[in-house]
């Protein structure tokens, strides 16, 4: 049995050309410090490994063609960290759609690498988004928030699919 940590963003981003703006410029700083080539045709692959636990950032595919592997058409950002891997909108003009970054973190040798990735994406958040980046985690008794976050995971998973829904792709994209 694991357990769930990451954050919310909170209140919701909006479609205002500030928010979009920032969250530009934190994807683009993911991306920077989690992405790095390898070699041609091989696709996104991880910048940041602990001991034997690779992190893989991925690209979802979006309504771009399939040869198009690394580009800002695609939805969605996934790190490769486990099952429920987190996943951030790729397009700043979606991140009304950003509620979430989070997984359940139980499989033994990647737990500490999920739950490092987790961290450090939450500090780069907190960097483009003050006082709106909320840190929960299921053990922590504090208080529901603290706990399970603000979000329920329908509303989450309400906004991943309104999201399929704008650009016209499947839902099994990003559950996959």
């Amino acid at each position: 049995m694991g357990f769930k940590c990451g954050f919310d963003i909170y209140p919701r981003l909006g479609p205002t050309p500030e928010d979009q703006e920032a969250y530009r410029k934190f994807v683009s700083h993911v991306v920077r410090d989690y992405f790095q080539h390898q070699g041609s045709g091989a696709g996104p692959a991880a910048a940041a490994s602990e001991g034997t636990t690779r992190i893989t950032l991925e690209a979802l595919p979006g309504p771009a063609p399939v040869h198009r592997v690394w580009s800002d058409a695609h939805l969605y950002y996934r790190f490769r960290l486990g099952i429920g891997s987190p996943r951030i909108p790729a397009d700043p003009q979606h991140c009304t759609y950003f509620l979430r970054f989070a997984m359940e973190v139980s499989e033994p040798g990647v737990s500490r690498s999920a739950e490092r990735c987790i961290h450090e994406v939450y500090h780069i958040a907190k960097i483009y988004f003050p006082g709106r980046v909320k840190y929960f985690h299921q053990c922590d008794e504090r208080s529901r928030h603290t706990r399970d976050g603000y979000y329920s995971e329908e509303e989450v998973e309400a906004a991943e699919d309104d999201l399929c829904d704008v650009a016209g792709v499947p839902r099994s994209v990003i559950r996959s």
